[in-house]
């Protein structure tokens, strides 16, 4: 079962947010480097793999999400200097994953987001997000084409939203205000997608291999996404 985690920054400046995670990396002895040029840097035996988000506008306020490959410890903590940063990491779907509030200040947020954090009860967001996954869970269950479909969808992608885990991240979602594309797309799903697309990039007339254009096509925008790597010997 494949992990999601992800970082999300309450600030519209995605820039100070970019230059902030290079020079945790820089910090923790990482050089940086580009597994998407037409001749791919060294490998590392340790290396911290991730994409930064376009700013995208939540309840109130503008968000930056790090898509984050696995959870990296102390680079959600070294963000609180540039903006509230939250943590979530479903651990693969199971009941021990969930919601870590890294230190997030709520009053540093704008005054909407605060006041709707204020106002929604946990227990009835929670009750509201296993309302939906009981909803999606019936769906998934009919014997249409479009049933089958999301199967498949769900089974590839290996992505579980269905539990305890997924429950307390989706109420923690909507606590927050987070935008409404938030768990999308995934680590997995916006890698391969760049890869095609940046090849695209600099050859339009590629070929297209088996594979590249579901790839290409599930993430049209990957483009709009910075891929920040980071490696270093053991």
């Amino acid at each position: 079962m494949s992990n999601w985690c992800s970082i999300f920054c309450a600030t519209e400046d995605r820039d100070s947010v970019m230059a902030a995670v290079r020079a945790w990396l820089a910090a923790n002895g990482c050089v940086l480097y580009d597994p998407f040029s037409v001749i791919p840097g060294a490998s590392y035996p340790v290396a911290v793999k991730l994409f930064v988000s376009p700013t995208a506008q939540g309840a109130g306020s503008a968000w930056v999400r790090l898509i984050l490959a696995e959870p990296v410890a102390g680079l959600a903590e070294a963000l609180q200097g540039v903006a509230p940063a939250v943590l979530f990491d479903l651990a693969g779907g199971s009941a021990a994953g969930g919601a870590t509030l890294a230190g997030v200040d709520l009053a540093a947020l704008s005054g909407d987001a605060q006041a709707m954090a204020s106002r929604v009860d946990m227990k009835q967001a929670g009750a509201m997000a296993n309302r939906l996954i009981g909803s999606l869970g019936k769906r998934l269950g009919a014997s249409d084409a479009d049933a089958a479909a999301a199967r498949a969808l769900l089974a590839a992608a290996q992505i579980d939203w269905s539990g305890a885990a997924g429950s307390r991240l989706i109420a923690e979602a909507f606590r927050l205000g987070l935008p409404a594309s938030w768990q999308t797309p995934d680590f997995t799903t916006l890698r391969d997608a760049y890869a095609v697309h940046k090849r695209l990039e600099r050859s339009p007339n590629a070929r297209l291999y088996p594979g590249d254009a579901e790839a290409r096509d599930a993430v049209p925008d990957a483009l709009t996404y910075t891929p920040i790597f980071g490696g270093k010997r053991a």
